[in-house]
C-alpha cells in the first residue's frame, strides 16, 4: 500500500478539519476512559450545535496554522484520498514556558483501517526535521493518559509525562442536582437537568446554575 505524505495546502482543509473533530472525539473518549464514565458517553453526547462550533474553532486553528511560517501541517494520501495528518506549530517564546524556540506537536490523526503503517511516525520525523530548520530546541506534546496508542507513538520519540492531571470521577446529573439543591433551584427536573448536559455540556450548565442562582 502507497502512502503519500506532503505538506497541506487550502484545499485541503475540509478533509483535515472532518479528521481534526474525529481525533478530538477519539481524545474525549479516552478521557471519558480516565473518569470511569465511558458507559455515559451516548446520553451525554455534544449537541449538533456545539459540534458545529467545536468544528469551527479547529478548522481555524487549522487554517491559521497551513498559513502561518511557524505553521506546519501534514497529510497522509491513499489513492488521493486524505486519510491522516499532523499539525504542529513552532514558537520563539510562550507566556507560560520559560524556554524559547520550541516546537508543539499539535494534534494528529490516522483513520483506523490505516494504523500501524508507521504513517504517524513518518509525518512526526518530518515535522522533527522542520522544527530543526526552525532552530527548536525542546518539544512539547499533549494527549490523554488512557489514549494508548498516542502514548506509544510519543514514547517511541523519547518523550516523558511532566505535567499530571488528576481527575476525581462525578455523575453529571447528580452534581447538577446537587447544585440545583444547594442554590435553591428546585425546578430542574433530572430530565431538563440531563437535557442541559447534553445542550450545554456539564461546565456551562453549572455555570448557568450558580449565575441564577
Amino acid at each position: 500500500m502507497k502512502i503519500k505524505i506532503r505538506k497541506a495546502v487550502n484545499n485541503d482543509l475540509d478533509s483535515i478539519a472532518l479528521l481534526d473533530e474525529k481525533s478530538a472525539e477519539h481524545e474525549r473518549i479516552a478521557a471519558l476512559k480516565a473518569e470511569g464514565s465511558q458507559s455515559q458517553y451516548k446520553s451525554f453526547n455534544q449537541s449538533n450545535r456545539k459540534k458545529r462550533k467545536i468544528r469551527l474553532a479547529g478548522r481555524k486553528r487549522l487554517q491559521k496554522l497551513i498559513r502561518s511560517k511557524n505553521g506546519f501541517v501534514l497529510v497522509a494520501e491513499h489513492k488521493n484520498k486524505i486519510i491522516g495528518f499532523m499539525a504542529a506549530e513552532f514558537h520563539k517564546k510562550h507566556r507560560s514556558e520559560l524556554t524559547t524556540n520550541f516546537g508543539v506537536f499539535d494534534s494528529v490523526f490516522i483513520e483506523p483501517e490505516y494504523r500501524k503503517r508507521k504513517i504517524a511516525k513518518r509525518m512526526a520525523g518530518m515535522v522533527f526535521v522542520w522544527f530543526a530548520k526552525k532552530g527548536a530546541g525542546k518539544f512539547f506534546v499533549g494527549t490523554q493518559a488512557e489514549n494508548k496508542e498516542a502514548m506509544s507513538l510519543w514514547r517511541s520519540f523519547g518523550f516523558r509525562p511532566r505535567y499530571v492531571g488528576m481527575v476525581l470521577p462525578v455523575d453529571p446529573i447528580k452534581h447538577l442536582q446537587e447544585l440545583g439543591r444547594k442554590y435553591g433551584m428546585h425546578k430542574y427536573t433530572s430530565k431538563q437537568l440531563k437535557q442541559m448536559a447534553i445542550e450545554e455540556g456539564e461546565r456551562e450548565a453549572v455555570a448557568r446554575l450558580v449565575k441564577h442562582r
